[in-house]
């Protein structure tokens, strides 16, 4: 089950500021104590690099490459699920491959 995108992030009382995330001093209870259960999750890094050979940056994000072998490929999907289930967008396009040539196979 995915995690909907917090709602202090769309928040007037959202500070983003780098290695900074704070919300200002009125923000509401029920928001300041979303945001410390957001915070206290941690931050998970996420590295793709031994994945490059089977990778391409696509206009929408990462795509899969056509000779990814279905091992590797299980495993960027469920990379991908658990970015999507923190930060309610993909990291990964899955849905289809992208094949050597540079063109897309999938219909927009």
């Amino acid at each position: 089950m995915s995690q909907p995108r917090p709602s202090f992030i769309d928040s007037p009382y959202f500070i983003m500021e780098c290695d900074n995330w704070h919300l200002t001093d009125d923000a509401p209870e029920e928001l300041k104590k979303e945001f410390e259960e957001y915070m206290q999750g941690g931050t998970k890094v996420i590295d793709l690099s031994k994945y490059d050979e089977y990778l391409i940056a696509g206009k929408e994000g990462l795509d899969i490459k056509n000779n990814c072998p279905p091992n590797i490929k299980d495993e960027l999907i469920e990379l991908d699920k658990e970015y999507y289930t923190v930060y309610g967008e993909h990291l990964i396009k899955v849905e289809c491959d992208y094949e050597e040539s540079g063109v897309n196979p999938c219909p927009k």
